[in-house]
């Protein structure tokens, strides 16, 4: 390549074709799924190497390796300019690898084939009921901290495998044996006396079918006796259909968690991620090749619920839990329209603040749980405005909340039970001098700001200085919260 001032060289010819053309032979049939780490290699003295830790489609992590950088700026170029506009390349010895150690840790196995010669996937207990030879197959596995979408086909001797099929097993196994009573016994001194209380009344109300709201005080464990609730249902035979829990997003892991930590032996589906992770969990493991339910619960969350709603509604729930069951304040929000075209026995609502501005807001949940009772709250002049004709005063109000309530709700404080185990809560004020930049910032923000000031001062009038007294608290807590800084 020439131009008027000599020869110019293309940076590809730079690159050793010998290298090149080993990693073409290497890599030729694998596809690059996304970069997980970066490295500056010595090769010699003066000489180094960037390199890229590559996960490829289709492979777990376990199949990563270390690419060159110059090998993917001519067969990945796209993706090595978007790697290189965002990271700057270190000028130093360097390894960073953003891979997490529960990637490599095998979740559960969710379906199976045979390696060669045969096209779609197996019958699990036609091919494993006798206890098969599994050499033969190989195992869709889903890895922790993964979603659903990459899962991969590992043969039954990578780690981890074995026992994730033996549980594969077992749960298509779970679906064609006759319900067996057992009593499950949630351990000695495992919860406080007021949860065993709350699981006993919360297992009453389902026995006659009767949906409540359960709202203790935040921090007092609704979780964990609504997961030892349905332990003891779906354990103890009480029902054979699978339940269904919708939480906030954030807090789905936390659920499952708890589910792992206080009922084991139950198979949990979380259902989450993109399009293609629910295609996965619909394709296998919501249904046997029988039509049977593979799990026990199903825990999503609001946003899930409303999208699938055309799947998740078509599968006969024993039970419905929803946490933070306010976000059903309103009669026509679009949570409470989806779920109404549900199809449970029983309703659980968890909320630690079952109305917070206004009566309105427990009538719907109160509509939710029971919507014939419940059905127009101009029927009922409890919850009508006082100003109305037909309203009651603030005194008659309160003195019928109460008698609503008492068979539906279940609230208990922390003050209330809690009184001997829960230590005082202390204050402890520890005063902090300002650095010399925040006092700097400070008087600036003053002085920039004195004209309003003295405004409200002098006028002796009520006015505005919340951006004002915003800088300032920003100020205090740290300058480096000013952009400009």
């Amino acid at each position: 390549m020439q131009d008027s001032r000599g020869t110019l060289e293309c940076p590809l010819c730079k690159i050793d074709q010998a290298s090149l053309a080993k990693g073409t032979e290497v890599y030729a049939l694998k596809k690059v799924q996304t970069l997980v780490g970066c490295r500056r290699v010595i090769l010699q003295e003066s000489d180094f190497q960037y390199q890229m830790l590559v996960k490829w489609h289709s492979l777990s992590h376990h199949h990563d390796c270390w690419v060159p950088l110059d090998w993917l700026r001519v067969f990945e170029p796209q993706r090595a300019r978007a790697y290189i506009s965002k990271n700057t390349l270190p000028k130093e010895a360097y390894l960073e690898d953003q891979r997490k150690p529960e990637w490599f840790e095998v979740d559960r196995a969710i379906a199976c084939r045979r390696k060669f010669g045969y096209d779609g996937l197996c019958d699990v207990l036609a091919s494993f009921d006798n206890n098969a030879d599994f050499e033969g197959y190989e195992f869709l596995v889903k890895w922790k901290g993964l979603d659903y979408c990459d899962a991969t086909w590992e043969p039954y001797f990578t780690e981890g495998v074995p026992s994730a099929v033996s549980m594969l097993v077992q749960r298509h196994k779970n679906t064609v044996r006759s319900p067996m009573n057992i009593d499950v016994m949630v351990p000695e001194n495992a919860l406080y006396n007021y949860q065993v209380q709350g699981l006993q009344w919360i297992l009453d109300n389902f026995k006659s079918r009767r949906s409540v709201i359960l709202a203790d005080e935040m921090g007092l464990g609704k979780t964990v006796q609504v997961v030892c609730f349905l332990n003891r249902i779906i354990k103890g035979s009480l029902t054979t259909s699978p339940a269904l829990v919708i939480v906030p997003k954030s807090i789905l892991l936390q659920w499952e968690k708890e589910f792992d930590r206080w009922a084991h032996d139950l198979s949990i589906v979380v259902y989450q991620g993109d399009k293609d992770s629910r295609k996965c969990i619909q394709a296998h493991e919501l249904y046997s090749s029988k039509g049977k339910t593979l799990f026990d619960a199903l825990v999503t969350s609001y946003e899930i619920v409303q999208i699938d709603k055309a799947v998740l509604k078509k599968i006969k729930w024993s039970t419905i839990v929803i946490d933070e069951a306010h976000r059903l304040k309103t009669l026509d929000c679009n949570l409470a329209s989806c779920l109404k075209k549900f199809s449970s026995d029983f309703w659980l609502l968890l909320t630690g603040t079952p109305f917070q501005n206004n009566v309105l807001e427990l009538f719907s949940l109160l509509h939710y749980i029971d919507p014939n009772e419940f059905s127009d709250p101009k029927d009922d002049p409890l919850f009508s405005p006082i100003e109305s004709e037909r309203g009651l005063t603030i005194d008659e109000k309160i003195a019928r909340i109460p008698e609503i309530l008492k068979p539906r709700m279940l609230r208990r404080l922390k003050a209330n039970v809690l009184k001997d185990s829960m230590p005082t809560k202390k204050w402890v004020e520890v005063p902090c001098a300002l650095t010399d930049s925040q006092r700097d910032l400070y008087i600036n923000i003053l002085e920039k700001n004195y004209s309003e000031l003295n405004s409200a001062i002098q006028d002796g009038t009520k006015r505005s200085l919340n951006n004002v007294l915003m800088e300032l608290r920003k100020c205090c807590n740290h300058p480096v919260d000013f952009a400009s800084i």
